[in-house]
């Protein structure tokens, strides 16, 4: 291999092939370069995830119930995606959504999931799985804890701030038979409050 660093240009060669480059080629390719190394963690760091187990012991005061269920969200420019799969519920699911309250302690309804804010009906199973999205339109308070109906800043607040838990309630459990406390990244699913 030859490099030449006397003249405008470089030359790299070997029997096979021979490679010609410009400086001003080579420092536009490692600025490209450079950027692309910057940009993707910028565009990573934009994306949040947040997750929960939910159990009846996890209420306020505790519930004996055979229902869990895991809560994911994701929270990207533009969307907020969330999944809830829920299994064993004592009977059929009527609403779900996050409240505004640290763990163990009960706090007013935030953001539905489903079966109500402008969210569709909750399945009528015991188990199951429920995807959607969350705007503004489905953040309903609670107003006596300073977080008004389409506040959706405030109430995406509590979530980072580890002050949400989501919270799913039957007919047998009208207060709620299962919760879990969101918290920040994915897998929070596999352990308690």
């Amino acid at each position: 291999m030859v490099i030449d660093t006397t003249k405008a240009a470089f030359v790299v060669s070997n029997d096979k092939n021979i490679i010609m480059k410009t400086k001003a080629d080579l420092f536009f390719a490692l600025g490209a370069m450079m950027a692309n190394l910057i940009a993707a963690p910028m565009v990573n760091s934009q994306t949040e995830r947040f997750s929960a187990s939910l159990s009846g012991a996890n209420e306020v005061p505790p519930i004996n119930s055979a229902g869990t269920a895991n809560f994911e969200m994701t929270i990207q420019p533009g969307a907020i995606n969330f999944s809830l799969t829920f299994a064993d519920l004592s009977s059929p699911l009527s609403v779900a959504h996050l409240h505004f309250a640290p763990s163990k302690v009960a706090g007013g309804v935030m953001i539905f999931l489903c079966g109500g804010g402008n969210q569709p009906a909750c399945p009528a199973a015991t188990s199951g799985t429920i995807t959607g999205t969350i705007t503004a339109a489905n953040v309903t308070g609670p107003g006596n804890q300073g977080i008004t109906a389409g506040d959706l800043d405030s109430a995406l607040e509590a979530v980072r701030e580890d002050l949400s838990y989501a919270n799913m309630h039957t007919a047998n459990f009208g207060g709620g038979e299962i919760r879990g406390q969101v918290r920040r990244g994915s897998g929070h699913g596999r352990g308690g409050e």
